[in-house]
């Protein structure tokens, strides 16, 4: 099982409107990072979440909101200074900070100064200040574990909980080749490789294979998503780093649509077929792997829970992540042209009715039977009394039962989005470096 942080790397985009949510996944929101600058736009100054804080990596956070470190007894040493919109912002910088040596912040909340620290302030005293929040990470998650060696054999072929097949890669690193990054440019952290390939397994854009780093080296965020392994070779580093890669990539099912544009699944449901379109305004509640359109179909008739599958959108080319079955609460609206085949649900057989309804059938079949009787004689002698209108009428109720019903048509839109819930592969390139290639200016506050 993921940790609760991790599953945020599980976000899916929100293609033309999708939220997309992976297992057991409860849906929550993502912003990636290349969004990351409206997110923080809306954050208050004074916001300090306290006691603690969890980082979007997971990283936890001890926090002393409306305090200050005394530098007077302990000098208080930094490794970076930014400007940040909140307490929050500046604890997310420093939890995803590459080089494995901010443990603290400092955060002034009038001129918005975010001092990452190094481990210089664990020890240090505090006082109250209405200007200043302070944060630090407890020690015990940096503690990397006793062997470090590679879990698997070199070669070994690991099947994801959804079906991924992965080569393991021990002791090398794919060193750049199109790292996928969260919020604030982080990546994810895992206790083991397993996760960090089920979090590549499930991630959204795709991902095609990952490094992990156990010692965490170069920053509590160890698992390195990529988009690109076959970009290069994998290479031996100083830092401790083992590796897989997804077996003869991401498969292509194809362009294909069926040839029949209304499709009756196994469950005798029956679905609305639409080539190459990818909706605007629609959402869904769950995704899975699935290899032809119509098995997503058969998973959209034969789910039950407590939400309604209305329709589903399936997406060939696996660009958005091998969970490519998406299961629809709203269809949305047609948007074309791209690489997805929506089949909306259009009838569903009666019979699939719930066996716990089934016990009401026999009283609501007597009440029913009552009821047209009563309704059949006040019917005749409503005849009776206007024989005038009386053909007038039969028109009528002909012409109604006949009219067509209503198109589908959406009862809920969200806003409009540019895939803000994707994870942007090409934002940023990482590299776990062999040594620093310029060393680290320290700096020490003002006491």
């Amino acid at each position: 099982m993921l940790p609760d942080f991790a599953k945020q790397w599980r976000r899916m985009p929100d293609h033309r409107g999708l939220e997309r949510t992976g297992m057991d996944a409860k849906p929550r929101s993502w912003t990636a990072s290349d969004d990351v600058t409206k997110g923080i736009e809306k954050r208050d100054a004074t916001e300090c979440p306290s006691p603690q804080y969890t980082a979007n990596n997971g990283l936890e956070f001890n926090t002393f909101c409306g305090q200050a470190f005394d530098t007077s007894q302990r000098n208080v040493q930094t490794i970076g200074t930014t400007t940040e919109k909140s307490s929050v912002d500046c604890m997310n910088v420093c939890a995803s900070s590459d080089d494995g040596t901010c443990f603290g912040i400092w955060y002034n909340i009038t001129d918005s100064t975010c001092w990452q620290l190094d481990r210089s302030p664990f020890n240090s005293t505090r006082y109250s200040s209405d200007t200043d929040n302070v944060a630090v990470t407890p020690y015990t998650q940096w503690r990397a574990p006793t062997d470090t060696s590679c879990p698997l054999e070199d070669g070994f072929k690991y099947t994801t909980d959804n079906g991924q097949e992965f080569d393991i890669i021990c002791d090398k690193d794919f060193a750049g080749f199109g790292d996928i990054l969260g919020p604030y440019n982080c990546h994810p952290h895992t206790d083991t490789l397993a996760e960090c390939l089920e979090l590549c397994s499930q991630s959204h854009s795709l991902c095609k294979g990952v490094s992990w780093n156990p010692d965490m080296r170069y920053g509590y965020d160890n698992c390195y998503l990529k988009s690109d392994p076959d970009a290069g070779t994998p290479t031996t580093g100083t830092a401790i780093s083992h590796s897989a890669k997804v077996v003869d990539g991401y498969a292509n099912i194809g362009t294909y649509c069926p040839n029949d544009l209304s499709y009756t699944s196994g469950d005798d449901v029956e679905f609305s077929v639409n080539c190459y379109d990818g909706r605007f305004n629609a959402a869904n509640f769950s995704s899975l792997h699935q290899t032809s359109v119509e098995g997503c179909m058969h998973q959209c008739a034969s789910h039950s829970g407590g939400q309604d599958c209305s329709g589903v959108l399936f997406n060939f080319d696996f660009k958005d992540g091998w969970d490519n079955c998406y299961l629809l609460n709203e269809v949305g609206v047609a948007n074309k042209p791209f690489n997805y085949t929506f089949a909306e649900l259009v009838t569903k057989d009666e019979d699939q009715s719930s066996g716990s309804k089934a016990w009401i059938a026999g009283p609501v079949v007597s009440a029913v039977v009552v009821i047209a009787l009563v309704a059949a004689v006040l019917w005749w002698f409503r005849r009776r009394r206007s024989r005038t209108n009386r053909t007038l009428n039969h028109s009528f109720e002909e012409t109604r039962e006949q009219e067509p019903q209503p198109a589908f048509e959406p009862i809920h839109e969200i806003d409009n989005h540019e895939q803000a819930h994707m994870l942007d592969a090409d934002a940023r390139r990482h590299e776990l470096r062999d040594h620093k290639s310029e060393a680290t200016v320290q700096h020490e506050l003002e006491s």
